[in-house]
């Protein structure tokens, strides 16, 4: 049969395409003229003139390799096409997934900062190093703060700074009586007053004083950019999964053409792709360079 063998060879010599779905072609076609041979030879033909008959009736070299060509080719753009897909999805979804992480962290640190808590500090802290309101010095803190907050969402009303003496009880302060602030600092470019505005008090020490800090602000659309913010991170959350819902599903369908161009897809392997994904692959490969196969009744695909 090395006539035999040297038809077959010359049908699939340079045919693209992996080693084992080459292997499997030439067994198929090796399975149909043996059966052609077979049939003739019960019709009382000799084996050799059998071959000659059954390759002549398989067809000539020129005509089998344009139709396995013709195959093959069409079998690995389809195939090809179906793991580029795959693939962008796949990295699709793992650009999503890195937006998020990224997005996330920049809105935690931008939008978690409580910017009037800095200002109250910072102010506190001044008039205790200084023993008293350094009228220049936080009225250019009052103003830094005002565009910090505006950047923010928010809107930096007023500060008030109350002094009292050192034995004043701080609990009968009256928070709605702005007329008794020593300080006043507003800002002179507020916008909208239409919005209920928030307070902070934070008491300051000096030798002989008690200061109180009132500080003023309006959340003006932080909660509007937030909500935004959210909900854009909502439908990336939902591309990422549906990118990768498609990733998985392309993915599991070009390893059962692969596995079907081999002639070794059975129903288990077929779970396996669809669930296991790429390891399922991957040892389907290792199996097939073992020659080892799962038991089953191969697909009909």
């Amino acid at each position: 049969m090395r006539k035999l063998e040297r038809y077959i060879n010359s049908i699939y010599k340079n045919v693209k395409g992996s080693p084992e779905e080459i292997s499997s072609w030439k067994e198929e076609t090796r399975s149909q003229l043996l059966q052609i041979i077979k049939e003739l030879q019960m019709e009382g033909k000799s084996e050799k003139e059998s071959l000659y008959l059954a390759i002549e009736r398989f067809g000539n070299i020129k005509k089998e390799r344009k139709r396995v060509f013709k195959e093959f080719n069409i079998s690995e753009n389809i195939t090809k096409g179906i793991l580029i897909t795959a693939l962008m999805f796949a990295i699709m979804g793992i650009m999503s997934i890195v937006m998020l992480w990224y997005g996330g962290n920049y809105v935690g640190t931008k939008y978690s900062h409580d910017y009037t808590a800095d200002l109250a500090m910072i102010s506190k802290e001044a008039i205790e190093k200084d023993q008293g309101v350094a009228d220049v010095k936080i009225n250019k803190i009052f103003n830094q703060y005002m565009v910090k907050l505006k950047q923010d969402g928010e809107q930096l009303n007023y500060m008030y700074i109350y002094k009292f003496p050192k034995d004043y009880d701080i609990h009968s302060f009256n928070n709605n009586d702005n007329s008794k602030a020593q300080y006043t600092y507003f800002n002179n470019r507020i916008s909208d007053m239409s919005f209920d505005f928030s307070s902070k008090l934070i008491t300051a020490s000096t030798k002989d004083n008690i200061w109180l800090i009132k500080i003023e602000y309006t959340q003006l659309n932080k909660a509007d950019k937030l909500g935004s913010i959210v909900g854009m991170f909502r439908m990336i959350s939902v591309f990422s999964t549906i990118a990768f819902v498609l990733y998985w599903l392309l993915f599991g369908v070009w390893a059962a053409i692969k596995a079907h161009q081999a002639r070794r897809l059975h129903l288990m392997w077929t779970i396996a792709f669809f669930t296991v994904n790429i390891p399922a692959y991957i040892l389907f490969k290792l199996t097939g360079h073992l020659n080892v196969k799962f038991k089953g009744t191969p697909s009909s695909i």
